[in-house]
């Protein structure tokens, strides 16, 4: 794993291109289970619903959406788990 601009450690980009919600929500709700706190993720969707549904559930479990942008027809979101 590297080290983001934030400091934080960075998971290797999730691409989840193709799959329309709620496929992306859950495959990021996977891969928050195994993270550490303080960890990110970055996925790559092609959904534009993605961001939105991300947010809710950064949001409603206490992790933090670091940035969020469109990137020609992908969406790219980076997350950061908060404490368990």
């Amino acid at each position: 794993m590297s080290a983001t601009a934030h400091g934080a450690k960075a998971a290797p980009a999730v691409t989840v291109t193709g799959m329309e919600c709620p496929m992306p929500l859950s495959s990021a709700r996977n891969m928050m289970k195994v993270m550490a706190p303080g960890e990110t993720i970055e996925l790559v969707a092609t959904d534009p619903d993605t961001i939105r549904r991300l947010q809710v559930y950064a949001q409603t479990c206490g992790h933090e959406v670091m940035e969020s942008h469109r990137d020609g027809g992908n969406t790219r979101i980076v997350l950061r788990k908060g404490q368990d």
